[in-house]
C-alpha cells in the first residue's frame, strides 16, 4: 500500500511533501498576505486622512499643521470614546450611545419597572426579588452584544415577563401533577 500512496508525493530527503497540497498552501498564503496588505493600507489611509473630505473652505485656520493621528487598536480608548456606563441606559443622542451600555454592579432596576412588574405581569415581590440575583449574574457575566442593552429598565421587565411565564407553566404542571395523583388513589 506504501508505494501506491507514495507515488503522489515528493521524497526530498527527510521531507514528503505532494504537489496540490504545496499549491494550496501557497495559495492561501498569497490571499492572506494580500489581504493583509490591503487591510493595512485601509487603516493607514483611515489614520492619515482625518479631514479628508473637507474643502479648504472648511478646513480650520491652523489646516498647514500635520494631522493627528487615530491612535492604533491596542492603545486604550480615550474616556470620551466610551458609552456612559450603566444607569437607564437611555440613549442621549450620541453615536456611540446607541450600541448601549453594559450592567453595572450597582444597577437596580426603576421603582416604575417594578410597579410594571407587578401590575402588569402579576409578578409577586418573592419572584422579583428571587430573580433580580440571576438577572444580574447572567448579565454581569455575558459578552458581546448580549452584554449591552440600550434600556435596561426594559431588558428587566422582559426578563421578569419570562420569568412569570415560566412561573405560571409551573404551577399549571403542578395541578396537572396533583389531580393524576389524586385520581390514581
Amino acid at each position: 500500500m506504501r508505494p501506491t500512496i507514495m507515488a503522489f508525493f515528493d521524497v526530498d530527503g527527510d521531507r514528503i511533501t505532494q504537489a496540490r497540497c504545496t499549491d494550496e498552501w501557497e495559495r492561501c498564503t498569497r490571499l492572506a498576505l494580500s489581504q493583509s496588505r490591503k487591510a493595512k493600507a485601509r487603516w493607514l489611509k483611515k489614520r492619515q486622512t482625518d479631514d479628508a473630505g473637507a474643502s479648504e473652505r472648511h478646513m480650520p485656520s491652523n489646516a498647514s499643521l500635520p494631522l493627528t493621528t487615530i491612535p492604533p487598536k491596542d492603545s486604550p480608548p480615550a474616556p470620551s470614546e466610551h458609552p456612559p456606563q450603566g444607569g437607564n441606559g437611555k440613549p442621549n443622542g450620541s453615536a456611540k450611545q446607541a450600541r448601549g451600555a453594559r450592567l453595572t454592579e450597582d444597577w437596580e432596576p426603576e421603582p416604575e419597572a417594578i410597579d410594571h412588574c407587578k401590575q402588569s405581569l402579576g409578578c409577586s415581590a418573592d419572584l422579583i426579588n428571587s430573580e433580580w440575583p440571576a438577572f444580574q449574574c447572567h448579565f454581569l457575566a455575558a459578552t458581546g452584544t448580549t452584554a449591552r442593552k440600550l434600556d435596561w429598565n426594559r431588558t428587566f421587565i422582559n426578563w421578569m415577563r419570562r420569568a412569570r411565564k415560566d412561573e405560571l407553566r409551573q404551577q399549571e404542571i403542578d395541578q396537572r401533577w396533583q389531580q393524576r395523583r389524586g385520581q390514581q388513589h
